[in-house]
């Protein structure tokens, strides 16, 4: 009866642990800074944290500019591989339901007939520099250091306020063994119109 009464006690244990886990690592701290919306967001996964995110729009184009800073929480280097191609992997969803995914041009994909009822997705950047045709991206990150990207939403209806959901699926590389991340994701960026 002892050994029934200790075990359901370590799995208790065991269980609360993990829902701890999952608490410290779901919570979100928002910080204002002036005109832009900048976000701290406690780290989903183990190596990479979104330090800061933006959408500034240009209420006579309907075009929003997004800025993201992403962060090495990590005390070692990390290779990054981002595939931006399909909304599965990297996407965006707007308080009014439209969703966006990155459209990389004409001849650039296979995948042009999944485009249909997505809006656009152009101007990638990584670091200031414009990623053109490429459906993949790599990059390295130093630890505890920090790397940019900037993308356009070409088409975003000016009664939008907010994108609901953004998300991407990295691959990362670290002291030579691949880690397959699942999707991280941002809520709630509002929509800052000019």
């Amino acid at each position: 009866m002892t050994t029934s009464k200790n075990c359901d006690l370590m799995v208790f244990k065991s269980f609360f642990i993990r829902i701890l886990h999952i608490l410290a690592f779901s919570c979100l701290v928002y910080i204002p800074n002036g005109n832009a919306q900048e976000k701290i967001f406690v780290p989903l996964d183990p190596f990479v944290a979104v330090k800061r995110m933006t959408a500034i729009g240009n209420i006579q184009s309907g075009k929003v500019k997004i800025d993201v800073t992403v962060l090495n929480i990590f005390n070692k280097p990390l290779e990054v591989t981002l595939n931006l191609e399909g909304f599965e992997n990297f996407g965006i969803t707007d308080d009014q339901g439209h969703k966006y995914q990155l459209f990389l041009g004409k001849n650039t994909s296979a995948r042009m007939t999944t485009h249909t009822g997505f809006s656009q997705i152009t101007d990638f950047a990584y670091e200031g520099k414009k990623v053109i045709g490429k459906p993949t991206i790599k990059f390295s990150i130093p630890p505890k250091k920090d790397r940019s990207f900037s993308y356009v939403l070409n088409q975003v209806d000016r009664r939008t306020k907010i994108l609901k959901e953004s998300h991407v699926r990295p691959d990362i590389v670290m002291d030579q063994k691949n880690y397959r991340l699942r999707t991280t994701t941002t809520d709630n960026i509002k929509i800052l119109w000019k």
